[in-house]
């Protein structure tokens, strides 16, 4: 059996900074804790790498008003309806995080997607069987 791999992995990630948890094979960052309620006082940065990827929000719960997320230098909290808009926007800044002292919610998972669509890996498997040996040759007698 010979297994071929051809294309490309490209990983659009982040470099994190703080308590943030990066998930580096999926490009996805969660608030610490996530699903669960994220802890008091956080900070975090975000920097995407490389930049230009697209912004992706599998999920986005935090504490109106009080707890934010920066993209692009405008602040985002609440719910998912918040940031909806910046679904597949291209960034290039920094993101930044900040919780205060209390009413915590579920926090957020958001990745960095390549834009090209090109971070797929395509496989191609071929079976090849060889037989080696004698072959024997039969004779058959008929009566009837």
């Amino acid at each position: 059996t010979t297994t071929t791999c051809t294309g490309s992995i490209a990983v659009f990630t982040f470099e994190v900074t703080g308590p943030c948890i990066l998930d580096r094979p999926s490009g996805c960052v969660t608030t610490e804790n996530y699903p669960d309620a994220y802890p008091d006082s956080q900070t975090c940065t975000l920097v995407p790498v490389p930049t230009g990827g697209n912004l992706h929000f599998v999920a986005f719960n935090t504490e109106s008003e009080y707890d934010f997320l920066t993209v692009e230098g405008e602040r985002y909290s609440g719910d998912m309806n918040s940031v909806a808009h910046l679904e597949g926007t291209n960034f290039t800044q920094p993101l930044s995080w900040g919780a205060d002292h209390n009413g915590q919610k579920t926090g957020w998972k958001i990745c960095n997607v390549d834009p090209s669509g090109d971070g797929t890996t395509t496989t191609t498997t071929t079976t090849t069987t060889t037989y080696t040996g004698s072959v024997a040759a039969f004779t058959f007698e008929v009566t009837g």
